[in-house]
């Protein structure tokens, strides 16, 4: 694969799972403390960046390194944002107040006696 392929790609993945997570190229770049330039420079499959920092953008979205540097069909990158999502919403959980935890509990067990 050429590097002009492997940028593409990345480029693709990256706006993707931006977009998916609700989050911009500031907010990117803000987290990262990098320029603006770099970041829209990735995003438009001009550079990547180094692996430290693909690891970092990983972190940041929840997602594996494969998410951002492998081709994949519609279906996988909806099944890795749904995932991200997932675990964004079970460390928001762990991290509430008891009664809160438990209402989301009690919300869960009347959906599932609703099927």
């Amino acid at each position: 694969m050429s590097e002009e392929d492997m940028r593409r790609i990345f480029s693709r993945n990256l706006n993707f799972h931006l977009s998916q997570s609700g989050r911009t190229q500031a907010d990117l770049y803000k987290y990262m403390n990098v320029s603006s330039a770099a970041v829209s420079c990735w995003c438009n499959g001009q550079k990547m960046p180094r692996m430290d920092k693909i690891q970092s953008i990983c972190n940041w979205l929840g997602i594996e390194k494969s998410d951002l540097l492998e081709e994949k069909t519609s279906e996988e990158k909806e099944a890795s944002a749904k995932m991200a999502k997932a675990l964004e919403l079970y460390a928001q959980y762990e991290k509430s107040i008891p009664e809160i935890q438990k209402a989301v509990e009690n919300l869960l067990r009347a959906s599932q006696s609703d099927e």
